[in-house]
């Protein structure tokens, strides 16, 4: 269950509002031109149509202002040059066919600054109109090809301006409403909600079902939107590491339902403290989310303290009650579900207090940047040095790689695909155009409009184009059906096409908030300028208006159908590819940071424990544990938000190529656990933390001794998991040239991993056998030693069985009969006590946070 689409908020009003000023500005030229013959007027929509692009952000607007004006003089400059070139080579007799030609291999290089190629060009200059406008110049003029092109140059620089100094003179009326809150302010609000949420329902969150899970894909929103922007190293460090724990929590709550007599004998003694311990905490993100940390102090260590004590009181009580017969005996797996989740809440708790001081420190560093840079600018010498950090700036960008973000050797081919894709698609329906108006006056004058629905409308995958450009040829039909409706309705009256221009801007310009319309809102307000502005503006009979509205409509429509189906079917790209390419990075991610994690963590336990005999294998000890969660926090994040972004267009493809054998049996696979790939990740992340942790306390001799049994698993298990991954990622970028391999692969992997599973899972039960009757295993170990290396136990089980469940979903096959027998077997041998085993995942929940 999904939450109720919200109205508009004031902030999209005022965009519209704003854009509809802006536009009306724009157009000011075009009501009154400034010469006596106005021959220019149909070029001078151009205006209106960038005006169009109008945000309340005035730092990022600047940004696109400059880029848009900068691209778009790029390209005229370039039409020019090859015009003059040509011209002056052919003794005045221009030929634009040849002089197309020469575009072409410039307009594939102009390309690779599209998004998609994610190459340095794009930095500066927005290549889609470097790439459509140099054509202008080239084909698309009447008479004059350099007056015209200045004239276009002039339109979409005036265009672009005007918003700025609309938006400027907001700003410093203080008419610009705020967008919201940052990310840095927004995450600690969304995590106070959620753990509300949570805590709230502790008892009966299973009956709240749909709110929970409601709550959590807004709260995973919140974690993708974040996963995009950068977040101050010491705020995620602490914040990544606080989802994964709420994450953990709203899972555990939604296992089963809590037993009656847990709330009688366990929950009742509780419910006061835990109670003002979940309201201090969310009083603390809070009013760290408005700004004010240092005034958040609550004392939350002392409160963790406190309902510590109680939690070994009431433990103590309940297991002396049962051992007297007073009570009935509690459900060992209900009794460790629901002290696993109270440690949690213990544990986010503690993790509220070190992002409070995070955040503290963050905003003194911050206030001592601001005065430093403040000092900086009104420093005497501060327009001398201003030239010199331009050139800084352009020796570093120079230095700078062409192709940022690569994640393999594959990556730099795959970035010329999208570039040439667009390159040819521009080319072909330029070149047809300019034939074409060869022989067709009509042509030549409007051909041109078949040319921008390739930069507004040309869309990276399949499933992106028969998503969004589904969408798009609807806004496109349904502003050039608008446009004439307002021609045959008005015929020449501008104040009435005035009137219904406002209509039109703002009602396109609001849609774009709505994720269901999106950019099409953008394509319906340009295509009713370019059908119905630009037919009025010479003076003609109502049919010749009307002729030229739906030759520019023909144009206009032909030229987004056809931008639609070359993205589709002309050299295409799968979002289900992609996605495969994702989910393999985000598995090798995990793979290569637990592997060496796990490889360090046993020969750190093994030198220490002193037994050569705990594995076989005679290779050198790996490099020292590195502590990378905040990193690793962030790169697992973004990989959620990455994969989050394709699976619309991915099932897409799935439901129209599948049926062609173009989406293969392995991809659907991996586009139907995407929830588990999540699960996961986050598994891992838990895990990484874990065993970074307990390693800093290895040197506590019974502790290395404690896990003496279990390494020779540890280490079967970094084994397991790198064969394992290697075979998966390697079948997934493969999967379109090899379908079904992944099926062929041999189950010794597989087995191993439930192994490790079960080795683990029984050294748990075994180990908390030996506290419930009192042996010495554990004592004198430091409580929390024992209590850290439970946990990363307890972490290594969980990851072992979630990886080898998505192993084994993936390879579409189940376990073997064998081990699949053996574990409840084990399990009904060993039942320990359920207070004592309560105490034990209690401590590996929530002293974690007093480190």
């Amino acid at each position: 269950m999904s939450s109720p689409t919200p109205p508009p908020s004031w902030y999209s009003l005022a965009t519209a509002l704003v854009t509809v000023v802006a536009v009306a500005i724009a157009i000011i030229p075009i009501y009154c031109p400034p010469t006596a013959d106005p021959w220019y007027l149909p070029i001078l929509v151009a205006g209106p149509c960038v005006a169009t692009i109008t945000f309340l952000d005035l730092r990022l607007y600047t940004f696109m202002c400059l880029a848009t004006v900068t691209s778009t003089w790029m390209g005229l400059g370039v039409g020019m040059l090859i015009h003059f070139i040509f011209d002056v080579a052919s003794g005045g007799k221009y030929n634009r066919l040849w002089a197309a030609l020469l575009l072409c291999p410039y307009t594939f290089l102009s390309s690779l600054g599209m998004p998609a190629a994610k190459s340095k060009l794009g930095r500066f200059t927005l290549s889609a109109l470097v790439s459509a406008f140099s054509y202008v110049p080239v084909g698309f003029y009447a008479a004059d090809a350099y007056t015209e092109a200045w004239v276009t140059g002039l339109a979409v620089t005036f265009g672009a301006v005007v918003p700025w100094v609309v938006l400027l003179i907001f700003k410093t009326l203080g008419l610009i409403p705020s967008p919201g809150l940052p990310m840095t302010k927004r995450l600690p609000f969304a995590a106070a909600d959620f753990f509300d949420l949570l805590t709230g329902y502790f008892i009966c969150a299973r009956d709240h079902n749909n709110a929970i899970q409601a709550q959590a894909d807004d709260f995973n929103e919140v974690c993708h939107a974040a996963a995009k922007q950068k977040i101050p190293a010491r705020l995620s460090a602490v914040f990544w590491n606080m989802a994964g724990e709420l994450f953990s929590l709203k899972d555990c709550l939604l296992t089963q339902e809590l037993e009656p007599g847990i709330i009688a004998y366990v929950w009742k003694p509780l419910a006061a403290d835990f109670s003002v311990l979940r309201s201090e905490v969310g009083i603390v993100l809070r009013k760290t989310a408005r700004g004010v940390p240092e005034e958040a102090d609550r004392d939350l260590n002392g409160r963790i303290a406190s309902c510590e004590q109680l939690m070994v009181d009431v433990i103590s009580d309940v297991s002396r009650k049962a051992v007297e017969g007073s009570i009935s005996p509690l459900s060992s797996t209900a009794v460790v579900q629901f002290y696993s989740a109270v440690g949690s809440i213990l544990y986010i708790a503690g993790l509220t207090e070190k992002y409070r001081l995070a955040a503290v420190a963050q905003k003194e560093e911050e206030e001592r940047e601001r005065q430093e840079k403040r000092d900086k600018i009104l420093s005497p010498r501060a327009f001398f040095d201003l030239p010199s950090s331009i050139w800084k700036g352009i020796v570093a960008w120079i230095k700078k790689p062409f192709f940022y973000d690569i994640k393999e050797k594959s990556d730099i081919l795959r970035r010329f695909i999208f570039p040439l894709r667009f390159s040819l698609t521009l080319f072909a329906i330029a070149f047809s155009m300019i034939v074409w108006g060869m022989h067709s006056e009509n042509v030549r004058l409007h051909g041109f409009w078949a040319v921008i629905p390739v930069y507004v409308s040309f869309l990276p995958t399949a499933g992106a184009s028969l998503l969004k450009g589904t969408r798009r040829i609807c806004g496109t039909l349904l502003g050039g059906i608008a446009a004439v409706i307002c021609i045959l309705a008005n015929p020449g009256n501008k104040a009435a096409f005035f009137c219904e221009m406002i209509l039109v801007v703002f009602l396109g310009r609001l849609s774009q908030f709505d994720c269901r319309v999106g950019y099409a809102g953008y394509v319906f307000s340009l295509t009713w300028f370019i059908v119905g502005f630009g037919s009025i503006l010479v003076s003609e009979t109502q049919e010749a208006m009307l002729y030229n509205a739906l030759w520019r409509f023909v144009f206009q429509t032909c030229g987004v159908l056809i931008t639609s189906f070359s993205s589709c079917f002309i050299f295409p790209e799968f979002a289900a590819d992609k996605l495969d390419r994702a989910s393999a990075r985000m598995l090798g991610a995990v793979s290569d940071k637990l592997v060496s994690t796990l490889d360090s963590f046993y020969h750190q336990a093994k030198a220490l424990v002193g037994n050569d005999g705990c594995s076989d294998d005679d290779e050198a000890p790996p490099p020292p544990m590195s502590d990378d969660r905040e990193e690793f926090g962030v790169e697992g994040f973004q990989s959620m938000a990455e994969r989050a972004s394709l699976l619309d267009d991915a099932k897409m493809e799935t439901i129209v190529f599948g049926k062609i054998l173009l989406v293969h049996d392995v991809t659907r696979r991996v586009l139907e656990n995407q929830k588990l790939f999540n699960q996961v990740l986050r598994d891992g992340l838990v895990l990484y933390s874990s065993l970074v942790m307990s390693a800093k306390h290895l040197h506590d001799p019974l502790a290395s001794q404690t896990l003496s049994p279990l390494l020779g698993s540890i280490r079967e298990l970094s084994k397991a998991i790198k064969t394992s991954a290697d075979r998966i990622v390697s079948c997934l970028y493969d999967s379109g040239s090899t379908p079904g391999m992944l099926e062929h692969l041999p189950d010794d992997v597989h087995v191993k991993l439930q192994e490790c599973a079960y080795n683990f899972g029984a050294f748990r039960e075994e180990w908390i056998e030996d506290v419930m009757t009192g042996g010495n295993r554990l004592q004198g170990m430091r409580g929390t030693n024992a209590v850290r290396l439970y946990h990363t136990v307890y972490a290594l089980a969980m990851f072992a069985e979630r990886w080898n469940t998505l192993e084994s979903r993936l390879h579409n096959r189940n376990a073997p009969v064998e081990l699949v027998d053996a574990q409840p077997q084990q399990q009904q041998q060993q039942q320990p006590e359920p207070a004592q085993r309560a105490l034990m995942v209690l401590r590996s929940r929530s002293n974690i946070v007093q480190q």
